[in-house]
């Protein structure tokens, strides 16, 4: 009780400290109207800690905050004369799994070391012995005999996408960006063909599906730009087979593609969620549309139906009769491969007859079974894998929230129970803390959901909120920002598409009657908004030439502009006159200066400040020197501590900056991050993102044992010399050296440790 009532001592004076610090920071006059240049630079110097003070303590990981079941897709083979299914789960690394159908448990698992990430394709060879599995960059093959899973080949600037084998198991594999087809050779154990780019007038082109004509010697390759390009294998020559869809308006994504029965192509575009036929041996498309498809697989046909779910159901397309049906069998998902199984009394009674079978998203096995018109899924028996952290955003009462990539899932982080909890969401680029509520801007097609910080996770919370106006052909909300009663998102344009928009929305009178939204796209003309900060009424944004997936540029430079925050009127349009910065192609992130009020932004390794009235760049400098490159929408993501210094995360390297003397410091490596209220910066692991760490930010203090700065001295900093004895103690590292006899030794370690004592016994 006497150790917990010091240390409640401890946080009052603290707290009373940071009060007196919060009044000298109010009345720091600020003028109205910029004089001139040197008028910001002395803005708030009295006031603001100092870089030179800042102590930073060393990284702490924390947790791996989320874990999931994430399966893209799975398929159905035989090994040891037992039907089983061969999926993998998404992770850091990957996980491999081989379930038996009969008894439903895992047999077989291994980590894809190197394959790190999405999973989107397995295929079993026709006699069964392999099963190839696209991971990442990688191609990996698992034998059924030797049960063995080994990475065969590394694409190193190329995912792939899609995948079909021929008659000897040899495979045919799309990728992206660069729109290819390779042959890897089964007997070789190699790649032997790369047949080039299948359209090769854009930068960034997908082979999303894939089918092969053995007989006929073609490849059908499923393009983002509404192509199917027919390749023969003989002659190299390429021809658009959809050209009739594409007059008819089909345009995106040619995202499912199989052969059915060796004669027809079953093809379906994911904007359009139609599914066309296309007869092999006539080299025509049937006059029939499969309509709200949900894809992502059909097979062959059982009794002439060709099964696929659409309406929320299971339905089927008689190939004899050109009837279009439903089974009755409801699912709200889509196949995750499809493969026929036939089951046996001996084999499960309650699925005897024929079976199409699948994987869910969440790892249970679904089986259709068509002889008795039920359905049929399993409870998930593979163990859910690390999964990166994407965004981190502070909410109230210093909740973190988490989100990933290409999951379901995300997470809340109390740091002072050092408890995390697992919320339902998918793939949220953005968030915003608005009245104690988060808004998270959630891929794919622009939703924005939100979680009430009022209400227990789960039943509802998080929450669909609204999904940007369609028309916009938005996709991913990358940045987010709130003001004036309102939110505020910048976008990045769908697949294909140019020109982001921007966001404006009112909660209250969106949540009340389904008013206060306005999308303004093309703030910039044909540019994405990756940057965006409120300052009185006023929306400061900047941009990125590169738009949606698939796209092509057509700009030169980035630039950034103004708008009006209540009726998004645009207002300006510039340029900024960046020292030693020519064309940029983005700038962004913005914040606005706690202090001095000005607009701060990143543009490739340079931090800058501008006025918000004259928009004159008042101080810049250059404070990172590596790779500009970091992703297709780029940005650097700005947050400021509460001591006044900014950090900006270039590429994963989180650099802090002193705003009055432009002075800086290499801090972390990092992903994503954020600033908690408890001194704190919190992380994700630059070296393994699955995890969340922190570090411990003070300042320079009188008591030398006191070596991690955070206003009294315990374990920690025991701990924190003791990690360091016999390195020299230079820079970050002079810190530890207590006793300042030149050397980090036993010595220092023990006057930490006693100086804790004392402090015990007080």
């Amino acid at each position: 009780m006497e150790r917990k009532v010091r240390k409640l001592k401890r946080i009052q004076v603290k707290m009373g400290l940071m009060m007196m610090l919060s009044c000298a920071c109010m009345t720091t006059i600020l003028p109205a109207k910029p004089i001139n240049a040197q008028a910001w630079q002395d803005a708030g110097q009295a006031s603001a800690v100092r870089l030179e003070d800042k102590v930073y303590g060393e990284p702490e990981r924390l947790a791996q905050p989320i874990r999931g079941i994430s399966i893209y897709d799975g398929a159905v083979g035989e090994q040891d004369g037992r039907k089983v299914m061969f999926t993998t789960v998404k992770g850091s690394p990957a996980q491999f799994n081989v379930v038996d159908m009969a008894t439903n448990k895992v047999i077989y698992t291994s980590i894809l070391q190197g394959g790190g990430g999405d999973a989107w394709h397995h295929e079993v060879t026709p006699d069964g012995k392999y099963v190839y599995v696209t991971s990442h960059r990688t191609l990996w093959l698992y034998s059924t005999e030797t049960k063995e899973i080994n990475l065969v080949h590394d694409f190193v600037d190329e995912g792939p996408w899609s995948l079909v084998t021929d008659n000897d198991g040899n495979a045919y594999i799309g990728t992206y960006p660069g729109g290819k087809v390779f042959k890897y050779d089964l007997g070789q154990g190699t790649v032997t063909e790369d047949y080039g780019r299948m359209l090769g007038n854009q930068p960034q082109e997908y082979v999303r599906s894939i089918a092969l004509d053995e007989e006929g010697g073609h490849i059908y390759a499923g393009t983002a730009h509404g192509q199917i390009i027919k390749l023969d294998l003989a002659t190299g020559s390429k021809t658009n087979i959809a050209q009739p869809l594409m007059d008819q308006q089909e345009t995106g994504f040619v995202y499912d593609m199989n052969v059915v029965d060796n004669r027809y192509i079953f093809a379906r575009y994911s904007e359009s969620k139609n599914m066309y036929v296309y007869d092999l041996q006539s080299s025509s498309w049937l006059d029939v549309v499969l309509s709200n498809v949900t894809g992502l697989h059909v097979t062959d046909s059982y009794e002439n139906k060709v099964y696929f779910i659409a309406d929320n159901a299971l339905k089927y397309f008689n190939l004899a009769t050109g009837e279009i049906g439903s089974t009755g069998m409801a699912y709200g998902s889509g196949l995750r491969g499809a493969d026929w199984v036939q089951i046996d009394q001996h084999e499960n009674p309650d699925l005897i007859g024929m079976n199409l079978v699948t994987i869910q998203f969440g790892g249970g096995i679904v089986y259709f079974n068509v002889t008795q018109n039920k359905m049929t899924a399993t409870r998930p028996v593979v163990e859910g894998t690390p999964l990166n952290i994407h965004v981190i955003e502070k909410g109230s009462d210093n909740q973190l929230f988490m989100s990933t990539l290409g999951a379901g899932t995300g997470a809340v982080y109390d740091p002072d129970q050092n408890l995390v909890t697992s919320i339902s969401l998918g793939q949220a680029d953005s968030m915003v803390h608005h009245d104690n509520a988060m808004y998270m801007g959630v891929y794919p097609k622009a939703y924005v959901h939100k979680y009430d910080q009022t209400r227990e996770p789960g039943n509802g919370n998080p929450s669909q909120f609204l999904q940007v106006d369609p028309e916009a052909h938005q996709d991913r909300l990358i940045e987010a920002t709130s003001g004036g009663e309102r939110i505020y998102f910048g976008s990045v344009s769908a697949y294909g598409v140019n020109g982001g928009a921007v966001t404006i929305i009112d909660p209250k009178a969106y949540a009340e009657n389904k008013t206060g939204v306005k999308v303004i796209r093309n703030v910039v003309q044909d540019q994405s908004v990756v940057g965006l900060a409120y300052k009185d009424g006023i929306i400061f944004g900047s941009t990125n030439i590169n738009n949606g997936l698939g796209s092509n540029p057509t700009a030169e430079e980035a630039k950034m502009f103004t708008i009006d925050a209540l009726t998004g009127a645009k207002l300006e349009e510039w340029s900024p006159q960046i020292e030693g910065v020519d064309k940029p192609e983005f700038i962004g992130r913005l914040t606005v200066g706690p202090q001095d009020g000005l607009i701060w932004g990143a543009v490739n390794g340079t931090i800058f400040a501008m006025d918000p009235d004259s928009k004159e760049i008042v101080k810049s400098k250059q404070v990172y020197t590596g790779s500009f490159n970091y992703g297709a929408w780029s940005s650097v993501p700005l947050k400021w501590d509460a001591d006044g210094i900014l950090y900006a995360l270039f590429g994963s390297r989180l650099i802090a900056i002193d705003p009055i003397t432009l002075e800086y410091r290499d801090v972390t490596s990092a992903y994503s991050f954020t600033i908690g209220d408890d001194g704190y910066l919190y992380f994700s692991d630059g070296s393994d993102r699955t995890y969340l760490s922190r570090i411990h930010m003070g300042s320079k203090n009188t008591i030398p044992e006191d070596v991690d700065g955070n206003g009294f001295v315990d374990h920690q900093d025991v701990r924190m010399v003791a990690r360091h004895i016999g390195e020299e103690p230079v820079g970050e590292l002079l810190k530890l050296d207590v006793n300042r006899d030149g050397n980090i030794n036993a010595e220092d370690v023990r006057r930490v440790a006693a100086k804790m004592n004392e402090n015990r016994k007080q």
